[in-house]
């Protein structure tokens, strides 16, 4: 009788074990299979978005956008490794290594800090990587005068959703992923505006500030004039650089 309950014990843990390992974590890992009737990423992307809009309300529906290709085709071929840095915080050996498709979502107005990039790598492991260093080398404050509320990565098997964009989207965007894959992953958030307003300087003199797109936003003019300071509540400081 003991020896039955022993060997029922034990195969109770290796099953719990053998759960926990193939179980979907939603970390950065996830090695989930995705399977789907996709053309390209373009159209999966595009799939996503209207899944997210169709529970958003019109103010907060996600880009009414451009789908584009990444490097666009306007970036000069010199310009490339520069561009991908800026854009994603990854270097182009990272970029050529772990993508091999990828699709970039972006609103039409240039100046709104609300864009979505989803990436095809070749496995799971290559899209892991791929989206911890996304997580970590990303800026969201490269838009000028204003960041988003938010910037987040998703992955699931070899794809990987990069997303910035304001409060009221973030939620339906991670859903509308996990929808559209077919999957049930959580999303790394890792940059939320947390309301202070930041200063760039330039070596020219001129300077630029910026905040969420919530409760903020600035202007980019020369260092040798007065500048405008538009606060979390809604009023102006107007600060002389020469007579403070």
């Amino acid at each position: 009788m003991k020896k039955i309950l022993t060997l029922s014990l034990c195969l109770v843990f290796m099953l719990a074990i053998l759960a926990a390992c193939n179980g979907d974590s939603g970390g950065a890992g996830n090695n989930v299979d995705v399977d789907h009737n996709f053309a390209n990423t373009g159209a999966m992307l595009t799939a996503i978005i209207e899944e997210a809009n169709a529970n958003l309300d019109d103010f907060d529906m996600l880009f009414p956008s451009m789908m584009e290709s990444f490097p666009n085709e306007w970036i000069g071929e010199d310009e490339i490794p520069v561009y991908v840095e800026n854009q994603l915080g990854i270097t182009m050996t990272q970029f050529e290594n772990d993508v091999v498709n990828v699709s970039h979502a972006l609103s039409m107005i240039a100046t709104l800090p609300q864009e979505a990039f989803l990436f095809e790598t070749e496995n799971a492991a290559d899209a892991a990587r791929l989206a911890g260093a996304l997580a970590s080398g990303f800026d969201p404050r490269k838009w000028i005068c204003v960041s988003p509320d938010w910037s987040m990565v998703m992955q699931a098997g070899n794809y990987v959703l990069l997303a910035s964009g304001k409060a009221g989207q973030r939620d339906a965007l991670a859903a509308a992923f996990n929808e559209t894959l077919g999957v049930n992953v959580t999303a790394n958030v890792f940059f939320e505006w947390d309301g202070e307003v930041w200063w760039d300087e330039d070596p020219d003199g001129g300077f630029g500030f910026g905040g969420g797109m919530e409760d903020i936003g600035g202007m980019e003019i020369d260092g040798d004039s007065d500048y405008v300071f538009d606060a979390n509540n809604g009023g102006i400081d107007v600060i002389d650089n020469d007579n403070e």
